[in-house]
């Protein structure tokens, strides 16, 4: 928290200056998070948790910061925009003597297979002491858990907790990887490969896409759909798109229109239950209609 208001004092610094007119000497952009960089270094706490989308979901800030990620028991980096470019300068902290990253998550992220291999270097490495790795949604498929499982294999003594959910492992890939659980020298003891498919190396979040069913015993009576009562997991009123992905605990909200999705707003937490669609129609002559996801 310290950090945090240390951080916002710089900016709220600069922002002062522009309207007063008086004169602060405030750090450029790239100075300011070497300031952030240096106030969580300099913190006597020992830091257990840094999440990158507190400050800017960015990769250009994560390379930046990567010190304090070194540091850090957990890295909490889903949703940041990262490349395959992030997964070599992290492979370099996991291959540290001295990192004390033990947790990492870098779901929903398109490193592709690209960035596995990258990753993976890190992870074969003697010094590497990660216990759980998250790569849901992050456009995987069967080339990169093989760098993967590989890896694994080559140092079998740290993972714990594997999440390749909402990617595209295929028969080979899962073969690879489950064999990991039965080898008696590896600690992995649980993986994640759920909700996989070729459709998930989609970019964006039409990697979610699923059938939807409607009941028509307990539909509004004025909500009709055709396809014979079955449209894809993308519904839309007029502009907006929604997509779930339960098992991440995320709900987002996009705007549609013919140039693509703009992201609007993703609620996240954990849902306990299966979430059921439901529509609000609030004036006499008002109608809902779901359309197909490739729309």
């Amino acid at each position: 928290m310290a950090a945090r208001i240390s951080l916002e004092w710089l900016w709220g610094k600069q922002h002062q200056r522009r309207a007063t007119g008086v004169s602060y000497r405030v750090p450029n952009r790239a100075g300011k998070w070497s300031a952030l960089a240096f106030i969580l270094l300099s913190s006597e706490e020992e830091l257990d948790q840094f999440e990158l989308s507190r400050y800017c979901a960015s990769e250009k800030v994560l390379l930046r910061l990567l010190p304090v990620v070194k540091a850090s028991t957990k890295a909490l980096l889903s949703r940041c925009e990262l490349s395959d470019r992030s997964c070599g300068a992290l492979a370099s902290v996991l291959s540290s003597q001295s990192s004390s990253l033990r947790v990492l998550d870098l779901s929903l992220n398109d490193l592709k297979d690209s960035g596995l291999k990258l990753l993976s270097d890190g992870l074969k490495s003697p010094h590497c002491k990660l216990e759980t790795l998250s790569l849901s949604g992050c456009l995987v498929s069967e080339e990169g858990c093989a760098s993967l499982a590989s890896a694994l294999r080559s140092n079998p003594s740290h993972l714990r907790e594997l999440d390749l959910s909402y990617n595209h492992p295929g028969d080979t890939g899962v073969k690879l990887l489950s064999a990991l659980l039965e080898d008696p020298h590896c600690t992995l003891h649980t993986l994640r490969l759920e909700h996989s498919g070729a459709q998930r190396l989609t970019p964006g979040p039409r990697k979610y896409l699923c059938d939807l069913t409607l009941d028509p015993n307990s539909a509004h009576t004025n909500l009709k759909l055709s396809d014979n009562n079955k449209k894809s997991w993308s519904s839309s009123s007029g502009t907006v798109g929604v997509f779930v992905d339960c098992p991440a605990g995320s709900l987002s909200f996009y705007t549609v229109s013919s140039e693509g999705l703009i992201h609007l707003h993703t609620f996240s937490s954990t849902f306990s239950q299966s979430l059921v669609p439901g529509f609000g129609l609030w004036t006499e002559g008002s109608s809902v209609s779901l359309c197909p996801g490739s729309e």
